[in-house]
């Protein structure tokens, strides 16, 4: 077997493993896009129970009620801003995995010495540019 047959069996094998690599990126998509309708639905639901609470404190809380829960309500904010930019940096770094997965330019790979997809498609290309 050539050089050039070894070439299309490993591009061929990493074809089918980057299928399945693109299955699982479309299964993650999905589940994030869970959590982010979760997290759109939760605040949703807070900022209705913001509206409550500086309804009630509006109709007649002392001062003091009145400011201990406004200093809860900034608290809570700052927990749930927090919690989604957990969350979004979390999808964010799954994909760049998944990313990386399906490119071949993992860090084990890359330590045994194996070309990632684009170097494959550039030394086909270089080849291919070289023949004609």
């Amino acid at each position: 077997m050539d050089s050039v047959d070894k070439e299309e069996v490993l591009v061929t094998d990493h074809a089918d493993h980057a299928e399945q690599k693109l299955i699982e990126l479309r299964f993650a998509t999905r589940e994030a896009n869970e959590v982010l309708a979760e997290l759109k639905q939760t605040l949703k639901a807070l900022q209705k129970e913001r509206s409550v609470i500086e309804r009630l404190i509006l109709n007649g809380f002392d001062e003091l009620i009145r400011d201990q829960v406004a200093e809860s309500l900034k608290t809570y904010q700052v927990s749930v801003d927090q919690a989604i930019k957990n969350a979004t940096d979390a999808v964010f770094a799954r994909f760049d995995q998944l990313s990386a997965l399906l490119l071949g330019e993992t860090k084990d790979r890359k330590r045994r010495g194996q070309m990632s997809i684009p170097e494959m498609i550039q030394r086909k290309v270089d080849q291919d540019d070289k023949s004609s």
